[in-house]
């Protein structure tokens, strides 16, 4: 069964991501990958250069963000992953260019961020967020207590009521059982989905191509955080890189069991059909653009 990583951050995700675009898309068209997402932290830093390397090789692109959400008092809500859809003559990419373009309207001195209520209405039905271990949701999983999980779902799915637009991020990297990132929280978050009838989907959360690299994003960490090595709390492995379809199918099973792990392979395909770009139709690609003149504080005839 072939599997779609719709979560990749590139080395365009300053002091987070490892690798170019041009390499990720190599390594994924090796792997036998018909599609490849890119999905950068708070930016679309390294989407252009992915969609020309996924059309020099022959893939489809996908293009999301990485971006943190507040609740309406100014408290975070953790990091939420934004797809957009192709296939829409446009409509999912500019509803993501208007998402990253409200993350930074607050300046980086008041941090950045986008309150959950704008993101709904700027997603609408034309991109999917999805909710992953890092946003509130996937941390109160970690708790024992199941009604604070539910109540923090609902707070999600009364705002995101368009089909598609909302989905539960199923991620395992084999971290200690009942930790962020371990089998226990995937089980948990899919379980979550299920009871609620969300659409849930599988990743890898890649930060880089091979094992090895982990040593190259434990550097980057340090640089993000300003401290040494060994100040801070390092990756738990090495496990965030571009895994095949054969491996995503064991970490899948791992969490589910084999039935259920079919199941969520073929959701996360049906999502990524759905986000598939087509360039020229959805992006403009190859076609000069300039900003609207009210982008640029033009008011009367340029």
């Amino acid at each position: 069964m072939s599997f779609t990583h719709l979560h990749v951050c590139s080395g365009f995700s300053s002091h987070y991501g490892v690798n170019r675009p041009e390499v990720l898309v190599e390594n994924a068209r090796d792997l036998g990958f018909s599609a490849l997402a890119i999905t950068d932290r708070d930016g679309l830093y390294g989407a252009i250069k992915h969609i020309g390397a996924c059309l020099a090789v022959g893939i489809s692109p996908i293009v999301g963000v990485d971006i943190p959400v507040l609740d309406e008092d100014g408290s975070s809500l953790g990091r939420v992953i934004i797809l957009a859809h192709g296939g829409d003559k446009g409509l999912g990419w500019s509803s993501l260019c208007a998402v990253v373009s409200a993350v930074h309207t607050k300046g980086k001195k008041n941090g950045l961020g986008i309150k959950r209520s704008l993101l709904a209405k700027l997603v609408s039905s034309n991109a999917t967020v999805l909710l992953g271990p890092s946003s509130d949701v996937g941390k109160t999983t970690l708790g024992r207590s199941k009604a604070s999980s539910t109540r923090a779902l609902k707070a999600w799915t009364e705002l995101f009521t368009s089909p598609g637009s909302l989905g539960i991020e199923i991620v395992s990297l084999l971290t200690e059982p009942g930790k962020e990132l371990s089998s226990v929280q995937a089980t948990r978050m899919l379980e979550l989905a299920d009871a609620y009838s969300v659409p849930s989907v599988l990743t890898n959360a890649v930060r880089y191509i091979n094992p090895d690299d982990a040593i190259t994003a434990d550097i980057l960490d340090a640089a993000r955080f300003l401290e040494p090595l060994g100040k801070f709390e390092p990756q738990p492995n090495a496990q965030a890189y571009l895994k095949s379809s054969k491996q995503m199918l064991s970490v899948a099973t791992e969490i589910a069991g084999a039935k259920r792990a079919k199941q969520l392979l073929r959701d996360t395909s049906l999502l990524a059909d759905i986000c598939r770009l087509e360039p020229v139709t959805d992006c403009g690609w190859g076609k000069a653009k300039t900003p609207e003149k009210e982008a640029l504080g033009i008011e009367g005839n340029p």
